[in-house]
């Protein structure tokens, strides 16, 4: 099961990166109308990366579903973070505790988090 799931979250991975790569080449057009729908696309992708940064989440997620670029941001890693985030403002460890286990062989590569430090 394990590894029917790694493989759907590679080739989901990958899906995305092809849509990112098909967004990019987009500004390569001769046409001057595609290329200003892709620098509105790409100046509403940086808005929204800057707000998500900022802290800003729902206006975040209405802007991402209004231009239809759902598929060329993180929003749901900026979402994780922060419900992790909120979780241990609380003092509650489970959701850290959950998301450091779904992300165990990422954070050993990096050599970061023990969950034994929480």
């Amino acid at each position: 099961m394990k590894a029917v799931e790694s493989i759907q979250a590679e080739d989901e991975s990958a899906k995305l990166c092809k849509r990112r790569i098909e967004h990019l080449k987009e500004h390569s057009s001769d046409q001057a109308a595609a290329v200003n729908m892709w620098k509105k696309k790409r100046m509403d992708r940086m808005m929204v990366e800057h707000l998500l940064r900022c802290g800003y989440y729902n206006t975040a997620v209405k802007l991402t579903k209004q231009s239809g670029i759902e598929d060329l941001v993180n929003i749901d890693m900026f979402l994780t973070a922060k419900e992790v985030e909120e979780s241990l403002e609380r003092q509650e460890t489970a959701t850290c505790l959950a998301w450091c286990h779904d992300n165990k062989s990422r954070l050993r590569k990096m050599k970061v988090c023990s969950q034994n430090e929480l």
